[in-house]
């Protein structure tokens, strides 16, 4: 038996729509009734405006506009004055008629009624409404959520740029959003963040990417709940996608070491960060408000002697020991680079070598005087040698001192080069001596004040106790929570200000953490 082909109703096929494509169902509601009247306005070209409804029940009501005048000359534009549907109208205006008759045939196609190429012209309109509906919805979805991140599946691969399926929608990952030297290939599942949404004539495209600084924020916030719930705040993050990154953190809660809650776990937590960026290394740095702390922060693993600022151009000379050069700067200059980027200061490095050799220079100005004549007439230099000397450019005592130099051997001869180097060098030695033992006083005079600072913040008042018992050091506080009862504890280890003084005693975050959880 055959089995008779029920065709959907027009409620059903347009809840299939919206159901589909997750468009609004006014939206093709409308979609419909403008590709009618489009249709309509095509089959019978009358130039006038075309109104058409569309039922709950799927029926369409055309009304057509005709001009109203005294004569009838084209039924299908025009309708008389006399016309009972014209009533309260004059001489030139628009008169919308039903001209849809609810009565049509059934088994008579839309083709029949209003002509082939009209019923093509419908389809195409409702399609295009439709594609215009579906991307509105995916701009809308997705416009606003730039930073956000997306788990997707690589659908395809073309010229080197990646698609990537959403589920909803398809986005991309252009190659230069890519980490170095991944790869990628169909099927693999792939975690990035939306790093523009934009909307053309040829649709919307939601570009995603790999390398931004904004990949590596939500990972930290999925792999440390520290991060996700605010206790530990990310302040900073400089970033050369897969080589290294440096992320300054700050925590919200004494008890909490940020750089430990980051790291986790014999590195377990950083860990899982740095497989999903391909073994790209993380350094955790502590956030400081203080420029200089944070400076020497961000420049680790090199150990940093002194940071001069020059707040009025924003930037700070660092100076490390000589050892300490090479890894300040990092390969290529990296490490340095990010901690600029880190701290958002211009750092320049040198060592204390370089830094009493300049020293050197300043004192020598100070000596003898700036200009050249004054620096020959200190060595010994006459007048006839030392236009020669000025003219090609030898009036540092640092360059007059160089044996190696032979520029100066072959402008005055053997034995007065040789002269005129000893001397130089003699100078330019004593020089450096001075400026050296000039630097290590400075430098001394620093850690006596830091320690003298330091000493004097241990100095802390007694925390009392709301029994108003005074506890001096962090043995006799625990003695006393020992006789509290529970609740008193509780209440007390959730102030502020014993956090605080805890801090002011010198105990570190780990220890504290430990002390509260040995009494929760």
């Amino acid at each position: 038996m055959k089995q008779r082909f029920v065709a959907p109703s027009m409620d059903d096929a347009i809840d299939e729509i919206t159901s589909d494509k997750d468009i609004d169902i006014n939206t093709i509601r409308e979609a419909i009734e403008n590709a009618v009247s489009e249709a309509y306005q095509q089959q019978y070209k009358t130039g006038l405006p075309v109104k058409t409804e569309l039922k709950p029940n799927g029926e369409l009501i055309i009304k057509a506009a005709k001009t109203v005048v005294e004569e009838v000359s084209e039924e299908r534009t025009e309708i008389a004055q006399s016309d009972p549907l014209a009533a309260g109208y004059g001489l030139g205006d628009e008169v919308f008629i039903l001209v849809s008759n609810p009565n049509i045939d059934k088994k008579k196609r839309v083709t029949d009624e209003f002509g082939r190429v009209a019923a093509l012209t419908a389809k195409q309109v409702i399609r295009q409404k439709l594609r215009e509906a579906e991307r509105r919805r995916v701009y809308e979805e997705y416009k606003g959520k730039e930073g956000e991140m997306v788990h997707g599946t690589v659908q395809r691969i073309r010229h080197g740029t990646i698609i990537v399926d959403l589920g909803r929608t398809e986005a991309i990952l252009p190659r230069r959003e890519l980490i170095p030297r991944e790869r990628f290939v169909e099927n693999d599942r792939i975690k990035a963040v939306i790093y523009e949404v934009r909307m053309d004539n040829r649709g919307v495209q939601v570009v995603l990417s790999r390398r931004h600084t904004w990949l590596v924020q939500r990972l930290f916030e999925m792999e440390i709940t520290e991060v996700y719930d605010g206790t530990v705040e990310i302040k900073s993050i400089a970033r050369e996608a897969g080589f290294r990154t440096k992320v300054a953190v700050l925590s919200h809660d004494s008890a909490v070491d940020p750089v430990g809650a980051c790291v986790g776990q014999k590195g377990i937590r950083v860990q899982t960060v740095v497989r999903e960026l391909g073994g790209e290394k993380v350094d955790i740095a502590y956030w400081h408000e203080e420029p200089v702390a944070f400076i020497k922060e961000a420049l680790k693993p090199a150990e940093v002697e002194r940071v001069n600022l020059n707040e009025s151009i924003n930037t700070a000379e660092v100076i490390v020991p000589e050892d300490q050069l090479s890894l300040a700067i990092g390969k290529d200059g990296q490490n340095a680079r990010l901690a600029a980027k880190l701290t958002e200061w211009t750092i320049n490095i040198c060592s204390r070598a370089d830094l009493a050799r300049e020293q050197a220079r300043e004192l020598i100005a100070v000596t003898f005087g700036s200009s050249p004549e004054e620096v020959f007439a200190s060595i010994g230099v006459g007048p006839e040698t030392a236009p020669i000397l000025l003219e090609n450019g030898l009036v540092e005592l640092e360059k007059l001192a160089n044996p190696d130099d032979a520029r100066l051997l072959e402008l005055v001869g053997e034995s007065a080069a040789v002269i005129i180097t000893e001397r130089a060098e003699a100078v330019w030695t004593d020089m450096q001596k001075k400026a050296a033992k000039m630097m290590a006083e400075e430098l001394e005079t620093e850690k006596e004040a830091k320690a003298a600072a330091e000493a004097k913040a241990k100095e802390v008042l007694p925390f009392e106790l709301p029994s108003g018992l005074a506890v001096a050091t962090v043995e006799e506080l625990t003695g006393a929570l020992d006789e509290l009862p529970g609740d008193e504890v509780e209440a007390l280890l959730i102030r502020d200000d014993l956090k605080l003084w805890l801090q002011d005693m010198g105990l570190p975050p780990e220890e504290m953490a430990n002390l509260m959880s040995r009494y929760k």
